[in-house]
């Protein structure tokens, strides 16, 4: 299958109704996924691209590598292991769908379903 054929859009199906749901990763076909990055001010922007899991309309999600912040935001104990650790070797992106139809909810602006890509974080 050459990645065009693997990244052609299926047929949006309307047929399928609104569920607010959180779709569990192996229901996701990654391998229909695309996903790239930049860097603005700074700061590494990913997106990845695809179907979505139950409807097939077009997704796309975004997140951005952000830095803990220098101060910090109330009391608490450090964890030592946390400033040490090295940064994980991937990236969470959130998507949720999003394609504009109600999938018979009134005002909804999709079918519901919510779910997240595991991309590579760009090497620093």
């Amino acid at each position: 299958m050459t990645n065009a054929q693997r990244l052609s859009p299926q047929k949006h199906n309307l047929s399928v109704l609104y569920a607010d749901d959180v779709v569990p990763g192996p229901a996701i076909d990654i391998a229909r996924w695309e996903s790239w990055s930049y860097t603005d001010a700074g700061r590494e922007h990913y997106y990845a691209k695809g179907p979505c899991p139950a409807c097939f309309a077009e997704a796309q999600g975004h997140t951005a590598d952000v830095q803990q912040p220098i101060e910090e935001q109330g009391p608490g104990q450090r964890d030592a292991d946390a400033e040490t650790a090295a940064p994980s070797a991937t990236i969470e992106i959130p998507v949720k769908c999003q394609c504009g139809f109600g999938h018979g909810k009134q005002d909804a602006t999709g079918c519901g379903r919510a779910w997240s890509v595991i991309v590579k974080r760009r090497a620093s």
